[in-house]
Order: structure tokens, then C-alpha cells, then sequence
């Protein structure tokens, strides 16, 4: 877990019950099923059309967009082949963006018959 996920809930912890559970539901019991309590926290945060599995997608998007490595998300995601961990991992239209101007940032550093092929 992320540093900040785990001092944020060992912060929650603290407060919220003796019994060693995070997350409670209406009648401060634990809920009987996290995709119940997953929906229902998504119902009162008024988040459209977001489901568990798109947390997957987040997970696996955000470090690749990061640079990090494939093999290294494909290891923390815990999946055996590569092909799932590009499944799940999606660049955002400002990543492509920003990838196609350091393509642009190369072409004017590059060697000058890229820049001037034609005309030599």
C-alpha cells in the first residue's frame, strides 16, 4: 500500500473503532460486502457511471503514465501475462498530447537531414 493510504487508515483506525475495523456501515458494524459499501460510498458522492473495476483501470493507468515500467506494473498487479496489464492501463489524451510534442521537441533537435531531407 501507498505510505499515504496507510497513515490515512491507520489514522481512520484510531478513530473510528476499538474492534480493528475501517470502514462501517449505518449501524457501525462492518459492512457484509465491500462491492455493497463500494457502490453505496459511489451512490453518496454522486460519481456517475463508476464501477469497482474501474479502479483497476486507474491502478494500472496512472504509474505508466508515470513512466513506470510495464513489468513493474504487471508485477504489483499481480497479473502472469503483459497483454492484461495493457489492457487495463490507458494513456489519457493529455499524456498522448504530450508525447506527440516531444516528438516535435526531437524533430528540431535531430540531424539536420531529418529537418532538411528533401532539399539536400
Amino acid at each position: 500500500m501507498h505510505d499515504v493510504l496507510t497513515a490515512t487508515l491507520e489514522e481512520i483506525r484510531i478513530h473510528v473503532t476499538e474492534s480493528g475495523s475501517v470502514f462501517l456501515n449505518r449501524n457501525g458494524a462492518p459492512p457484509c460486502s465491500f462491492r455493497t459499501a463500494f457502490e453505496g460510498a459511489v451512490r453518496k458522492a454522486l460519481i456517475p457511471d463508476f464501477t469497482l473495476h474501474d479502479l483497476r483501470h486507474t491502478f494500472a493507468s496512472q504509474p505508466v503514465m508515470s513512466a513506470v515500467d510495464l513489468a513493474t506494473v504487471q508485477n504489483v498487479m499481480g497479473h502472469k501475462h503483459g497483454n492484461l496489464t495493457l489492457r487495463y492501463s490507458h494513456l489519457s489524451s493529455e499524456h498522448k498530447r504530450s508525447a506527440v510534442g516531444k516528438l516535435e521537441q526531437c524533430g528540431a533537435t535531430s540531424h539536420p537531414f531529418a529537418q532538411h531531407g528533401s532539399q539536400l
